[in-house]
């Protein structure tokens, strides 16, 4: 039997100073394999025909057959899920997984290699308190390691993960400065901008307005664009013009890392689902990153079937434990939304030309957090207790949490008083509300402006941000339609 001509197309270098990020392609007489690091930090992406097996690291725009499944997905999500693309016929690897191909017979198996199982430990609050503090300074310790004193740069925002990253250089006398972008005087742009004068560490203000999205046609952020997509995700676009225009306000050092705090909060707990029962099934699971992961509110439910159909084929049909539970909808989590849509913020840097890394996520940090008793780790009660008394007291930073428009006490209070239909009407209008009076990164210009070049209405029944992009990348950018 003939085997079939392996077509490479590499284009991108893995860091030699970070270990844990990689991608790697081994070829054999009779296969080819291709390897992930736990984060898909750089996305390997294969086709396999009846003469080539083709892999690059750059999925860019290609004139052929749209996945209309995917493409479902993808407009629901703002990611296509699983290992497929919006392409037929191209497949992505998976984060932490390695994918062989057999040259004769195009036979494709796969096999865990970055495994996320964890084991539920026992032991008090204090003994895993002691337990996750070291861990968190054993995690930057390798890190600081590992960038050999560079400079480096966090996004700052109103969050705790890249406030606790930014107290850890600190405290390490590392030579760091911040940034963070949005309009002045809003709340993200404040809190971030405490963080750095009580830290007393550089912090450069990137501003937007209405005028900052005209660079959106510029022929370099339309590279970007087509990069960033690789036919899986929503790009970053906030983050790409963010670090654009700061690149343009500060000389930064080319030796510059950039150190985003990603991920912090899933392992924290941040997204573990309620939990109440004794046992749960696959269909519990669908539900469950359906409810949290679906983004947009997809109006046509004929579709639903489909993607539900994609849902189960990346779960065991059986019953679970709730430790199980929280494990699979992590797992998830991590392998689609984190790794794509989260970590795609990753890309405006290697465009800019700037090295990251992502320090939250190194790999004996997350199962020393994942393997704590879930009491512990649900709504984030431990790592925000940690982040507090350890880290953030002592500098004054430990700001009251912004409080999320269905917890604040009118919402809360009209929940038991009026029917259903009418507390999700009132719950949906303030925070229309919300985001109108508080549109940090003046994402209503960006929505007009792409509004005006869709050739089909809107297909959401709410303007999001990044719904209307998704849109764009559908209608426009790949002249699909739904």
């Amino acid at each position: 039997m003939e085997k079939r001509q392996v077509e490479l197309r590499l284009s991108k270098k893995n860091p030699e100073w970070h270990p844990d990020r990689y991608s790697k392609v081994i070829e054999t007489e009779m296969s080819v394999s291709l390897k992930s690091d736990g984060l898909a930090s750089t996305p390997l992406f294969f086709s396999v025909t009846e003469t080539s097996i083709i892999v690059t690291d750059v999925l860019r725009y290609q004139n052929q057959t749209l996945d209309a499944r995917s493409l479902i997905e993808f407009s629901c999500f703002g990611f296509v899920s699983g290992n497929r693309t919006v392409y037929e016929g191209w497949f992505r690897v998976e984060a932490g997984t390695q994918v062989s191909i057999q040259k004769a017979t195009g036979e494709i198996s796969v096999e865990v290699h970055g495994s996320h199982k964890v084991i539920e430990n026992k032991g008090s609050f204090k003994e895993a308190e002691e337990q996750c503090l070291q861990a968190i300074h054993t995690m930057f310790h390798r890190f600081c390691e590992a960038a050999k004193n560079r400079p480096l740069l966090i996004p700052l925002s109103g969050g705790r993960d890249a406030r606790l990253l930014a107290v850890l250089a600190k405290d390490y006398g590392l030579d760091v400065q911040t940034y963070s972008y949005g309009r002045e005087g809003s709340f993200e742009v404040n809190r971030a901008k405490n963080v750095a004068q009580y830290l007393k560490l550089p912090f450069h203000h990137v501003r937007l307005n209405p005028n900052s999205w005209d660079c959106f046609h510029d022929a370099d952020i339309q590279t970007f664009l087509d990069g960033a997509f690789s036919a899986t995700q929503t790009p970053q676009l906030i983050e790409a013009v963010s670090i654009k225009k700061l690149r343009e306000q500060v000389e930064l050092d080319p030796q510059t890392i950039v150190i985003p705090g990603h991920s912090g909060d899933l392992l924290g707990g941040s997204h573990i689902p309620e939990l109440g029962k004794v046992s749960y099934s696959r269909d519990d699971l669908v539900q469950t990153v359906m409810k949290h992961h679906g983004r947009f509110e997809w109006p046509n439910k004929k579709d639903m079937p489909f993607i539900i159909e994609a849902l189960e084929s990346q779960f065991e049909d059986k019953t679970y434990t709730p430790f199980e539970y929280v494990e699979a909808c992590e797992n998830w989590n991590i392998k689609n939304r984190q790794s794509k849509f989260i970590l795609g913020a990753a890309q405006a840097y290697d465009w800019a030309g700037l090295d990251w890394c992502v320090p939250l996520w190194d790999l004996e940090f997350e199962k020393t957090w994942r393997s704590l008793p879930l009491k512990f780790r649900e709504g984030s009660r431990l790592y925000n207790h940690v982040l507090d008394e350890h880290f953030f007291k002592r500098y004054d930073i430990d700001f009251p949490e912004h409080i999320p428009i269905t917890k604040t006490p009118i919402v809360k209070a009209l929940k038991g008083c009026v029917p259903q239909v009418v507390y999700q009407g009132i719950k949906h209008k303030m925070k229309s509300m919300r985001r109108e009076s508080v549109d940090y990164n003046a994402y209503q210009w960006l929505n007009d402006l792409l509004l005006k070049e869709l050739p089909e209405p809107l297909p959401y029944s709410k303007r999001e941000d990044h719904a209307v992009l998704t849109a764009w990348f559908v209608q426009v950018f790949l002249g699909g339609q739904l």
